[in-house]
């Protein structure tokens, strides 16, 4: 695949993500707190993270990232996966 595809293809990911976020948000469904629209928004933009690169990108404590991802998992809006290389990984 070439530059100029795996660019499309990673705006268009992106732009899923975002659309299932509003869809999300506009359903009715229990309302999520500014820091995990903000973690959705960070997961969307940039995928999957250390929840140390998260804290550190959204100026908390990995607690907080932690507690924040495990709502957004139960939600159907992240998901925890094992990087085989970084067991660390979100």
């Amino acid at each position: 695949m070439n530059e100029v595809a795996k660019r499309f293809a990673r705006q268009e990911h992106i732009k899923d993500r975002l659309e299932e976020l509003l869809q999300y948000l506009s359903s009715g469904q229990p309302d999520l707190t500014n820091r995990q629209q903000a973690l959705a928004l960070v997961l969307a933009l940039d995928g999957r993270q250390t929840v140390r690169a998260l804290a550190k990108r959204l100026g908390v404590a990995k607690p907080i990232i932690t507690r924040a991802t495990t709502t957004l998992s139960g939600l159907g809006l992240a998901r925890r996966a094992v990087d085989e290389r970084d067991r660390r990984s979100i």
